[in-house]
């Protein structure tokens, strides 16, 4: 018996009248009447009966108004308790994310993954730090399983597992109202006597190896990197007192007062994001890489 006939069927005895459950139902009167004869045909009895006032309960129809209720309860919670039992099969992963790592490349890779649904992934809302909060002791993971982060941060562990997903160029963030903003594409020359702020906290080896490049072509442009991470200060800072950030397209709308534009460095420099993990003694969270890799293999990446 169609449960949509049966979901029809009651809100037509609720609300007295074809028309105002069809309003609830988003269907047209003539559909609503129609569910409804083809479910008293099924039953073999008539459940409503029609007046010019609308509709209202058969004999029958009061019995079967009742146990049709008690139906829908029982498959809800039959429902609810076959996904619960479904979740428990499910193998738990705990992902450790931050707000400015950017998590859209990993969401595409994962809904195209072939086996994400042997999973029951859940999402740990991490500080800037993302890297301190899942190895604060060196790589030992605590509260995730595996971190979503930027790839120099392997730099920082011993026997840290990575598996890249996207990498990003490195771009300038400029504030709004800077001439820069005008241009489709910065040039290095462009950037004479500008200075450049590169936060170096967990990318230490990037920023340092990319100010010395820049530093040693002598175009007078000045690179900080103090030991800070990107957060929102950062970026409120650079547009506060017009200072040139180096960021990536996808932070393009962190911020509304600064504008992304594409560099010409001279050299390519950009940025990778992917995933670290310690192996567990299940082999669950090497089953969860296994699976992202997966559905990379099917998306395309890198």
């Amino acid at each position: 018996m169609d449960s949509k006939m049966i979901e029809t069927f009651l809100a037509s005895a609720d609300q007295g009248s074809f028309t105002r459950a069809g309003e609830i139902l988003s269907l047209t009167p003539p559909n609503v009447m129609r569910q409804v004869n083809l479910l008293e045909e099924e039953v073999g009895v008539p459940l409503l009966i029609r007046n010019s006032k609308g509709v209202e309960l058969t004999a029958a129809g009061k019995v079967f108004y009742r146990e049709s209720q008690n139906l829908l309860r029982q498959s809800s919670i039959a429902a609810a308790r076959a996904r619960r039992a479904s979740a428990a099969t499910k193998k738990a992963v705990r992902l450790g994310v931050s707000a400015m790592n950017p998590m859209q490349e990993f969401n595409r890779i994962w809904r195209c993954a072939p086996r994400r649904d042997e999973f029951a992934l859940s999402l740990i809302n991490l500080p800037t730090d993302v890297n301190g909060a899942v190895s604060a002791e060196k790589g030992d993971f605590r509260e995730t399983d595996a971190a979503f982060c930027s790839g120099p941060v392997i730099d920082h562990f011993a026997e840290i597992d990575y598996f890249p997903l996207s990498s990003y160029p490195l771009t300038c963030a400029v504030p709004a109202g800077h001439p820069l903003t005008q241009k489709e594409k910065i040039l290095l020359p462009d950037l004479q006597g500008e200075t450049l702020l590169f936060p170096a906290r967990s990318n230490g080896r990037l920023c340092w190896e990319f100010s010395r490049d820049i530093v040693a072509r002598d175009l007078g442009i000045r690179v900080e990197t103090p030991l800070i991470f990107y957060d929102q200060q950062v970026f409120n800072y650079c547009a506060e007192h017009g200072v040139l950030l180096i960021s990536i397209p996808c932070w393009n709308e962190v911020h509304p007062s600064l504008i992304d534009r594409p560099v010409d460095w001279g050299r390519d420099w950009s940025l990778s994001y992917g995933l670290i993990w310690r192996e567990d003694k299940n082999g669950v969270t090497a089953d969860f890489i296994r699976a992202v890799q997966e559905g990379m293999e099917i998306v395309g990446g890198l």
